[in-house]
């Protein structure tokens, strides 16, 4: 038994892997344990893992664990809760990094006011060999210390911060391990690589307290072939029509069991900021290998979220207005694609008009 369980989940990345390790051996917590799960990996993550725990003073820390056929990060990470030894749990993607007082950090708040879930922030950043630079190393999700409990306290959390984006990231957040085993949150293995969505959902129903820190614990690796960054076609945008499915099916079986749901209707917002307004919309949009007819079927399914609730208001730009006013629109393709190329533009003019020096 330890104080915290750290994560990783590793399939090829043989490049990345050893410096997000050495990014934990070299923590100012003493009382933790690495878990180093490896998905069958076709490279050499697994030899670069085994000769940097090796040759570190706190090596011994370091367990590994092996699937015998690739499973995909769902599996890995529910093993992981599975395995874990420590009284908490935290997840990092074995191309990413945590900065050295990550763990003591989140561990110190949570001793302060246990929650069942203690956030820090996190930054971007670019890859050397990553070919279009797109974000700038001080971007990423900035939230102040907090605390909120009760039902829904996530939804609590974003209303004392005044918070409309919640990240739904499993990393960077420091996970009390009964809390997940008692409420049964688990990544769902039809999901695959893109779990964090749902997971992070179940988070927002069933947590009823939930802290954050004001400081930076994690640096979020912005990569070609990584899982956020790779080309949208049709079949990966119907694994996340996949998971639209099953948030919008267990956020209606909940309604029965959990009728302040119907009081607060905030966690749609989560859902139609990624499959609406957000990131797979944008996504959608920018792909090349897209077209209209599956947009618009696209389009067409995600009105579900009208039918449960989602209201005009959550809509806080003119933009976000306008394509909700133009959802049933017969031109409503050529209109959210216009909508989307301006939001684009009026975004690059702004970092453009952003001192560098």
């Amino acid at each position: 038994m330890c104080s915290v369980s750290v994560a990783i989940a590793v399939y090829n990345v043989t490049q990345y892997v050893g410096e997000a390790l050495l990014s934990v051996l070299n923590q100012d917590f003493e009382d933790l344990e690495i878990l180093v799960c490896d998905d069958c990996s076709t490279d050499n993550s697994l030899q670069v893992v085994e000769a940097v725990a090796s040759g570190h003073p706190n090596g011994a820390k370091v367990r590994l664990l092996r699937n015998r056929a690739h499973a995909g990060t769902s599996a890995v990470r529910n093993q992981c809760i599975d395995e874990a030894r420590g009284r908490y749990m935290f997840f990092l993607d074995g191309d990413d990094l945590i900065t050295p007082d990550c763990i003591s950090s989140l561990y110190r708040a949570m001793m302060e006011r246990p929650a069942d879930i203690v956030m820090g922030n996190h930054v971007l950043f670019d890859d050397p060999g990553r070919a279009t630079k797109v974000c700038r190393s001080d971007s990423g999700i900035t939230c102040p210390g907090y605390y909120a409990a009760g039902k829904l306290a996530v939804l609590e959390w974003m209303k004392g911060t005044n918070t409309s984006l919640f990240p739904g990231n499993i990393w960077n957040k420091l996970y009390d391990i009964r809390f997940l085993r008692n409420r049964e949150i688990r990544c769902k293995e039809s999901h695959g690589e893109i779990d964090d969505i749902y997971f992070t959902f179940l988070t927002m129903l069933k947590a009823t307290s939930f802290a954050s820190v004001p400081r930076l614990t994690l640096r979020w690796r912005q990569r070609n072939g990584s899982a956020m960054n790779r080309e949208f076609t049709e079949e990966r945008v119907n694994l996340y029509l996949k998971v639209f499915d099953d948030m919008c099916d267990l956020l209606e079986q909940s309604r029965e069991s959990m009728p302040e749901l119907r009081e607060e209707p905030g966690i749609l917002y989560y859902v139609g900021n990624r499959f609406f307004t957000g990131f797979v919309m944008r996504r959608i949009m920018d792909s090349r290998s897209i077209g209209r007819r599956y947009t618009e079927k696209y389009i067409d399914h995600i009105h579900r979220l009208v039918e449960l609730g989602y209201p005009r208001e959550y809509n806080n730009s003119k933009m976000h207005r306008l394509l909700y006013d133009s959802w049933e629109h017969r031109s409503r393709y050529w209109i959210f694609k216009a909508l989307f190329r301006l939001s684009k533009l009026s975004a690059r003019l702004k970092r453009s008009r952003i001192p560098t020096g």
